[in-house]
């Protein structure tokens, strides 16, 4: 009673499909774990940017440490987005052999939310939110991307004041 390679039991579909809504979440907890921890990195590092009175080579390593590690906190989140647009488009294929389209299963969900998030302040500006386009910029990996090119803009403007300070 051999089985073709290509046929998977529905049983197996629901143990891969249960196992990649898992690794979805333990994704997303990675994503913002990693943007509260460089924020609080960000925090430190200025800190000590601004505090720091006892060698003026400090107004250069520190920016050069705040842009190492804002590239290594960039490739993170790349790599994060990247495998969470890869699980929901497998998760899209598996709820469509599961037929759960219909009933809108979870990466469904995910890709197409009911209810849009709004501008802060939105209702109180009278900005209407409810053209496609906009939406795009009501997400999280916009607003994560926002965050980290303040920062690598922070750093190097903080690297060109210590280089010109140090010379």
């Amino acid at each position: 009673m051999d089985q073709p390679a290509q046929h998977v039991k529905h049983d197996d579909l629901h143990a891969i499909y249960s196992a990649l809504v898992a690794y979805h979440n333990n994704l997303v907890t990675i994503r913002f774990n990693t943007a509260g921890i460089y924020i609080a990195v960000l925090a430190i590092l200025g800190h000590a940017y601004l505090y720091s009175t006892q060698w003026a080579s400090i107004k250069l390593i520190i920016p050069i440490i705040g842009l190492i590690i804002a590239i290594s906190v960039s490739i993170i989140e790349s790599r994060t987005s990247s495998l969470l647009e890869n699980i929901g488009s497998r998760g899209l294929i598996i709820e469509d052999k599961l037929e759960l389209t219909g009933v809108g299963g979870f990466f469904q969900l995910m890709k197409s939310q009911p209810i849009q998030p709004e501008f802060p302040f939105s209702k109180l500006l009278s900005i209407n939110t409810t053209n496609n386009k906009k939406k795009n910029y009501f997400s999280h990996s916009f607003g994560l991307k926002i965050l980290y090119l303040l920062a690598w803009t922070l750093w190097i403007c903080l690297l060109i004041v210590g280089i010109f300070t140090c010379s």
